[in-house]
């Protein structure tokens, strides 16, 4: 009986080996087949204009697109333009775009002009960036971790949606990537108490920021800085 325990859990093991390698996963968790849409991740701060790529991996010629995406469950993001400059889809066929802030949601949606392999505005296979979305923080924005995915949205049904030179459907999964939204350092303001005459200061610049050359800069005349005075395991200026 225990034999026979020991060899089923075998075979299961070797079952679940066998499918994850038919079937592997991308990071977002999408089967990974002969095509596939990465989404970054990225971190940002409040008040931040910044850039997200959004890149596509096809090992067939495609005839057309359909991309939704939404930043989930916050308002302190807004989608500013799509570019396709530079990208894998500029000057292939058609793309039209979507943008809604009253949804923070956008929609691309590319077509090649002719049903014929042989005609160049079919998107080549390849592997690359295929859209850039350019977006920007509010400044008041709190730290927090955003979600942007292909949600439901015009249709797009949860997912994005790949079609083959014949307009077959060859692919439709959901994907997701992350912005995390910190808070900008703030500006730190060093004292130094300086008396009538030479003063002789030590300065700690373990720390790259806390260098006493920046701080003394705008002082003019009258100042030498000495570098490499170290005093045990601290290095000072």
């Amino acid at each position: 009986m225990r034999r026979e325990s020991i060899t089923c859990k075998t075979l299961l093991v070797m079952l679940a080996l066998a499918m994850l390698t038919a079937f592997p996963l991308t990071m977002q968790g999408s089967p990974l087949y002969h095509n596939f849409v990465i989404l970054p991740e990225l971190t940002v701060t409040s008040g931040q204009a910044f850039a997200m790529s959004v890149s596509l991996h096809n090992e067939a010629a495609l005839e057309g697109l359909i991309l939704p995406l939404q930043i989930r469950l916050v308002d302190c993001i807004n989608i500013d333009s799509i570019s396709f400059v530079g990208s894998r889809l500029d000057g292939h066929g058609a793309v039209s775009t979507l943008i809604n802030n009253g949804n923070h949601a956008a929609l691309i949606d590319f077509s090649a002009y002719a049903k014929d392999a042989e005609i160049s505005d079919f998107l080549p296979a390849g592997d690359g960036v295929i859209a850039t979305f350019y977006l920007k923080v509010a400044p008041d924005a709190a730290p927090v971790a955003v979600v942007v995915d292909t949600t439901i949205f015009y249709g797009g049904g949860g997912i994005y949606t790949l079609y083959d030179t014949t307009g077959v459907n060859v692919e439709d999964y959901f994907v997701s990537g992350l912005i995390h939204v910190v808070k900008e350092n703030p500006d730190v303001t060093r004292c130094l108490a300086l008396h009538e005459g030479w003063n002789l200061i030590s300065w700690d610049v373990d720390t790259p920021d806390d260098d006493v050359e920046t701080i003394v800069k705008d002082i003019k005349g009258c100042i030498d800085v000495v570098l490499g005075f170290e005093q045990g395991a601290a290095t000072y200026d």
